[in-house]
């Protein structure tokens, strides 16, 4: 994917990660996506029961704003923004 967008020519390429287990070391995996791919990473986004458990019932990071998880969305959307 982010090869496709490097040769398709996109002005801003940001990374974000999904699914995040608890107890890996954020700072070294975000050191580990730059190297790899060249790019920022936006947002590491913890593995979360409690957004599965939402079933699209409500927009998540709206309905529950102190979660780790929205916490990283609204930094995808500062990023965005910025």
């Amino acid at each position: 994917t982010v090869d496709v967008a490097r040769k398709l020519g996109v002005p801003a390429l940001y990374l974000v990660v999904n699914k995040v287990p608890s107890g890996i070391d954020l700072d070294d995996l975000r050191s580990q996506m730059t190297a790899a791919y060249a790019a920022e990473t936006a947002a590491i986004l913890p593995l979360s029961e409690e957004v599965v458990q939402n079933a699209s019932a409500g927009l998540f990071s709206l309905t529950t704003p102190d979660h780790a998880w929205s916490e990283q969305i609204r930094l995808i959307a500062a990023r965005l923004t910025a």
